[in-house]
């Protein structure tokens, strides 16, 4: 059931290419015997199609939302607005850069201060959502541009999300494992 709905909500590219598979068959079929059945059977791919498309683009899944929340997190952090970076971790957020919500945050803060952050590009996602819980992997690649140092360096994160309510809040970090940029590694 979860591959189905993954399918239909999360990526239908599968559906999508399914339909299409159909469709030249049923357009080789309608070439060969060229019945008004078949000739109506033509426009079911298309308007299933359109039908995919449309419940694609007004459900927002848990793995879409998870997106969407890291990728705020790291346009935030660029854009200096580290405050708002608060409303994204849980109050009983525990692990890498502090025990506490509050020590996350001040280190968010002292980095920010410190470093001249110019990018941040994720990559390399995997979302695993079971219930209100999710689990995930990436890589962030973090340019900074500064007096001491310029450049970039590639870090993997192990993150643990719970959803309170309809919000998806960060639960827990793992200390990050350095990789190589540009490589994925």
């Amino acid at each position: 059931m979860e591959a189905i709905h993954h399918a239909l909500f999360g990526d239908p590219t599968s559906v999508y290419v399914a339909l299409a598979i159909v469709e030249v068959l049923l357009g080789v079929a309608w070439f060969y015997r060229r019945t008004a059945k078949l000739q109506r059977l033509l426009v079911l791919p298309i308007l299933l199609a359109g039908g995919v498309f449309v419940l694609d683009q007004a459900i927002v899944t848990d793995r879409e939302q998870l997106g969407e929340t890291v990728e705020s997190m790291a346009e935030d952090f660029v854009a200096g607005r580290l405050d708002a970076i608060g409303r994204y971790i849980d109050d009983g957020y525990v692990g890498f850069r502090g025990a506490s919500k509050a020590e996350l945050l001040e280190a968010i803060h002292n980095e920010g201060r410190v470093r001249n952050v110019t990018s941040i590009d994720l990559s390399g996602v995997e979302i695993d959502v079971s219930g209100n819980l999710a689990t995930m992997w990436l890589v962030s690649t973090i340019t900074v541009d500064g007096s001491m140092y310029s450049g970039s360096v590639a870090l993997h994160w192990q993150l643990r999300w719970v959803k309170r309510g309809d919000v998806w809040r960060l639960e827990y970090a793992s200390e990050p494992k350095r990789g190589i940029s540009g490589f994925g590694i």
